[in-house]
């Protein structure tokens, strides 16, 4: 028997205020791109493949007008099925980051967990569109270099947060050789890889300024009966020394993660 591939064939990225749906099952997860984005906030999907380390080619754009409101990535003739989240078992500190954590998917905000501590419901409408996955490992691929901020109510005071995932990702290993992952955009196929492949899918909501309050802008997708009054907003701490402006990874943009409400 041939020994099974261990290195990723399908890396996924998502850039900016996009939302990760996931639950203790772990079967599939499904990634919601918010739809009502602060302007700077361009919306694409970019499919290269990578000939050598850091060397990617560039196979196709597809910008906001022709991606569709379902995207789906489906695995199959894997030796292992579902999704995993890496370094869930770490512990982080969000004030006092260190680089052995930092692909952890915990860096992902868990949004009700974290910030709620209940359910707060997402509704459909309020993502351009949806990608469901059904095999692959959750992890961080970039953490902010500055901290966000929340305010407990419209008059609430600024507390510091902490350093938070920007870019979140899924890398899908085919392992066997006859394992594929079909990625379609509504009905059409846009690539089929095997255990040979080598890709980088990046799926962008991302921002191109550092100013505003864009995690704000999930509120129109979830928390719907979440009064203003009991809203927590958003915000981030000024970049370190160091570090200019416009820089993307921006706490301003966070990517978040919802563990106890599905998008209905």
């Amino acid at each position: 028997m041939l020994p099974l591939n261990t290195k990723t064939n399908v890396a996924l990225t998502m850039d900016g205020l996009v939302m990760a749906f996931t639950d203790e099952k772990n079967e599939t997860c499904s990634l919601g791109i918010l739809r009502d984005a602060p302007a700077g906030h361009d919306m694409s999907i970019t499919i290269s493949r990578l000939n050598a380390p850091e060397d990617p080619e560039l196979l196709q754009t597809i910008h906001q007008a022709g991606i569709e409101n379902h995207l789906e990535i489906t695995v199959s003739n894997t030796s292992k099925s579902g999704i995993t989240r890496r370094g869930m078992d770490l512990k982080i500190d969000r004030l006092h980051p260190v680089p052995e954590n930092q692909d952890s998917f915990l860096w992902v905000v868990d949004f009700e967990n974290e910030i709620y501590h209940e359910p707060i419901g997402a509704k459909k409408e309020g993502f351009a569109s949806l990608l469901t996955i059904n095999h692959g490992e959750l992890l961080t691929r970039n953490r902010s270099k500055n901290m966000l901020t929340i305010k407990r109510g419209l008059d609430g005071a600024e507390e510091v947060f902490g350093f938070v995932a920007t870019k979140f990702g899924i890398d899908i290993v085919l392992d066997r050789p006859d394992s594929l992952a079909v990625f379609k955009n509504g009905d059409r196929v846009i690539f089929v890889a095997d255990a040979q492949s080598n890709l980088l899918l990046e799926i962008k909501r991302g921002c191109s300024v550092n100013a505003g309050n864009d995690a704000d802008s999930y509120y129109t997708a979830v928390g719907d009966n979440v009064p203003d009054e009991q809203k927590i907003f958003f915000g981030a701490t000024e970049f370190p020394e160091g570090v200019m402006a416009p820089n993307d990874p921006d706490a301003r943009c966070p990517n978040m993660n919802m563990t106890r409400s599905k998008p209905v």
